[in-house]
């Protein structure tokens, strides 16, 4: 296939830098006027134009035309090599830049291929190449490197029009030997430098593997934490992922302009532009919702008709649905499954995450066309556009001393069988205590016969924050110190011995380690990483806003045992440019909320301070005030831009302790940054009273144009017998009430409780007791469709009209 090169205009070189990676545009070099250069650093004058290829050793990657791509698109174990003082590149690539197919003959170990009407042959093992035959000597011999042969670069010369500029192995492969000056191009090309040297190391070998990981008899203290002594003997898991926090508003669709209401809610996410699963899903006509081990089609409209359309159940059994995306027609169903494997004869598991792709274009009879498998244990998914990403992460199964089962995948649009994942494919990620797989796999669902891109790592993962360009994954990092836990005992006068004290691992620092990959077409590319002190409470600790990442953490300082509260602003390369640290000191973080230039965050100890933050200025972030009210938000949502509301607990404080008390919402306003206040306020039962969205964002539905707030709920109330008895803060009250609570809202009345949903009987809420129910009709979840919403539980889905908040209909999914 021919590729056709453009190159950069050298006046724009400086401010190309630094988009140079993230964005796809070609650009060209054009002749300038030497007058008009006065940065000294700025490119040199360029006479003639010239098309670009860069390499950098041990990259992957390749910038051509200024858009940087993977040299091998399916094998990232393609790199460029450093091999005695010079540079290699597979030929493979350098075939396929120039337009011609590679020919391979296995006797002779000839690769060959076709350049401006030459024949150039390499033959692996010899120090010379062919040109129509012709013998051409080469200063290092023609190599074969996990399969894929490598030429010296500085032959492409002999058989092209191509100059080589090298710079600190910067390799530039353009028309014009002068393209480019080591002295005049120097903060480029540092740029460009730079971006190359973050590409990851590969693992390479079981040799090196087994370096990275630690070999048996020292494993019991390679890994930090989950990794304390030896890994499972056969079924390797991942640490669970962190509970999911609250989140932004979910949107409103309208399916089209005429008079009748056609607008229904979406999934609440955080990002908008990059959805995420949940475990019902509607278009404004169907309702999907997965109900214990299968997904229950419902034809919602009209509302007092609903029906069960199809019911999509699994043949493997092993599998169990947790969560879903609708995207027009194409519906991917997310769960849990098992591998069988067998050691010594015997059976054993490993656990798999399975995203099943089904066409839903006829409701009434779905047809699955597609199963991708990956290793390891669920930690989340996105869906931008047409782009699926799903990650996980498992821990390393070894079988025995130093043997391992080696990860897999599964793709049924190349393969119905397991696709091995080599040491060649696998990344690690350098420095990182965790020694789990972590993998990121991605396909796009308007391309059904592409093959899913899974990129392997060595390393961890545990939180996860995702834009439409840029994917980070954050990681918990802990350094340890021995503390001794018993005193030494004194030598013994009789036998001359000394009894050697008991040690103990001591977490001595925190941090959290962000990784960032590129996102493009399913496809995630290592960018960069950075560590910031302490932990983070959830994915909305993190935000992305004007190519600056921004970063919320608790630490814990071990030598006050005293937590304290930071706030950090990274640039597009991850490099720390401001922060603010000792916030709040003796309190945690329990929410955070990024809004632009601005970021609300809540600690909490005996009162809920919310703390205004101005992050506009990424080298000075600044605290601009500061809300004290009793009781604490778990969640903090935006109600446009000068209001937040607050989602949590109510506190009450006893003998200079807080206990927490029934759930709370608040309306803030923050129009006067220095001075924010509470607007509304509204408690809902006491102690035990519980609400889903405190932990799980897509509890709650939100819609500002329609002045509506629901929530599923549990309500605990403590009766008046108990209050006679006992008035002790820390008493809880008996289940009463379990359904949704659905508010009017608007900054004139504030809340105003429209009604209740319940898919509980009083009879049966009396059989319940102090605190049991059935299950099966919790309420999970509130939509809406037009002028009714819709609740569901596991057992049933009720729709409600909105305005008189009565029941229009129910189907039952038993």
């Amino acid at each position: 296939m021919k590729r056709n090169f453009s190159v950069i205009s050298a006046s724009l070189a400086i401010a190309l830098a630094a988009t140079i990676f993230t964005t796809p545009n070609n650009f060209t070099l054009t002749q300038v006027n030497a007058a008009t250069i006065t940065n000294p650093s700025t490119p040199s004058t360029i006479e003639t134009k010239t098309d670009a290829i860069m390499l950098y050793p041990e990259s992957p990657y390749a910038i051509v035309n200024g858009e940087r791509r993977l040299i091998n698109q399916t094998d990232t174990s393609a790199v460029t090599k450093k091999y005695q003082g010079n540079l290699m590149v597979p030929l493979k690539f350098i075939s396929e830049t120039f337009g011609s197919d590679l020919n391979w003959n296995d006797k002779t170990k000839t690769a060959s291929f076709t350049c401006n009407g030459k024949i150039i042959s390499y033959a692996v093992g010899k120090q010379e190449m062919y040109i129509n035959g012709a013998s051409v000597a080469l200063k290092v011999i023609t190599q074969l490197f996990h399969g894929k042969t490598y030429v010296e670069l500085n032959s492409i010369a002999a058989y092209t029009d191509k100059k080589i500029f090298v710079d600190r192995d910067l390799a530039i492969i353009s028309s014009n030997a002068n393209t480019y000056s080591a002295e005049k191009d120097k903060v480029y090309l540092d740029a460009v430098i730079k971006k190359f040297g973050q590409a990851l190391p590969f693992v390479g070998t079981k040799e090196k593997f087994i370096e990275l990981i630690g070999a048996e008899e020292t494993y019991a203290t390679s890994g930090i934490l989950e990794n304390q002594g030896k890994f499972p003997t056969l079924i390797a898991g991942a640490a669970a992922p962190m509970a999911p926090a609250p989140a932004q508003a979910p949107t409103m669709k309208i399916a089209d302009e005429s008079k009748s209401d056609n607008s229904y809610s979406e999934t609440n996410v955080q990002v908008e532009g990059v959805d995420e699963a949940d475990i019902i899903k509607t278009d404004g006509e169907y309702i999907f919702y997965v109900k214990a081990n299968r997904v229950s089609v419902v034809k919602a409209n009209p509302a007092n008709d609903m029906k069960l359309e199809s019911t999509i159940t699994f043949a493997d059994l092993n599998f169990y649905p947790r969560d879903m995306y609708l995207d027009d027609n194409d519906l991917i169903i997310i769960g849990d499954c098992m591998k069988k494997y067998f050691v010594d004869g015997y059976e054993n598991y490993q656990t798999m995450t399975r995203a099943y792709v089904y066409d839903v274009s006829n409701k009434a009879d779905p047809k699955k066309v597609r199963e991708v498998e990956s290793e390891g244990n669920y930690i989340t998914s996105r869906k931008v556009d047409k782009s699926f990403y799903l990650i996980t992460n498992a821990w390393v199964n070894r079988l025995y001393a130093n043997n391992f089962l080696v990860p897999t995948y599964k793709d049924t649009a190349v393969s119905d069988k397991q696709i091995e994942i080599g040491y060649d494919k696998m990344c690690y990620l350098p420095n990182s205590r965790s020694k789990n797989f972590l993998f990121i796999s991605g396909f796009e669902l308007d391309k059904p016969q592409q093959e899913v891109k899974v990129n392997t790592f060595l390393g961890g993962g545990q939180n996860v924050y995702m834009s439409t360009e840029n994917l980070y994954i954050a990681q918990e990092d802990y350094e340890y110190m021995p503390i001794r836990i018993a005193p030494a005992i004194e030598p013994s006068t009789t036998t001359g011995k000394r009894i050697a004290p008991d040690f103990a691992p001591t977490i001595s620092k925190q941090e959290t380690v962000v990784y960032k990959f590129a996102l493009e077409k399913g496809n995630a590319t290592f960018e960069n990483k950075q560590s910031v002190p302490g932990t983070i409470l959830n994915q909305f600790s993190m935000d992305e806003h004007n190519s600056q990442f921004r970063i919320a953490t608790t630490e814990n300082d071990y030598n006050t045992g005293q937590q304290k509260n930071g706030m950090y602003v990274l640039n597009s390369s991850m490099e720390i440019t401001g922060k603010i640290e000792n916030i709040a000191p003796g309190e945690r973080i329990y929410s955070a909320r990024f809004m632009g230039d601005r970021a609300y965050m809540v600690t909490f100890k005996n009162v809920d301070p919310l703390f205004v933050i101005d992050l506009k200025d990424a080298f000075a972030p600044k605290i601009l005030g500061a809300l004290k009210i009793p009781g604490y938000s778990n969640y903090l949502h935006p109600y446009d831009e000068n209001h937040v509301i607050g989602f949590g607990k109510d506190t009450e404080v006893s003998k200079d302790n807080a206990f927490y008390q029934g759930v709370k919402i608040s309306m803030c306003d923050v129009s006067d940054v220095a001075n924010p206040k509470e607007l509304f306020k509204e408690n809902i039962g006491d102690r035990g009273t519980d609400s889903p969205l405190l932990y799980d964002h897509k509890a709650l539905l939100f819609s500002k144009e329609k002045n509506l707030l629901a929530f599923p709920v549990t309500v605990a109330t403590i009766s008046e017998e108990q209050k006679k008895n006992s008035n002790d803060v820390w008493q809880y009250g008996a289940t009463t009430f379990q359904g949704a609570y659905v508010y009017s809202l608007d900054l004139e009345k504030g809340f105003k409780l429209k009604g209740t949903i319940s898919h509980i009987s009083k009879e049966e809420m009396l059989k319940a007791g102090m605190y049991g129910m059935d299950n099966e009709n919790v309420i999970q979840r509130i939509l809406y469709i037009g002028e009714n919403l819709y609740s569901t539980s596991q057992k049933l889905i009720k729709s409600t009209n909105l305005d008189s908040m009565k029941e229009v209909g129910q189907i039952n999914l038993k």
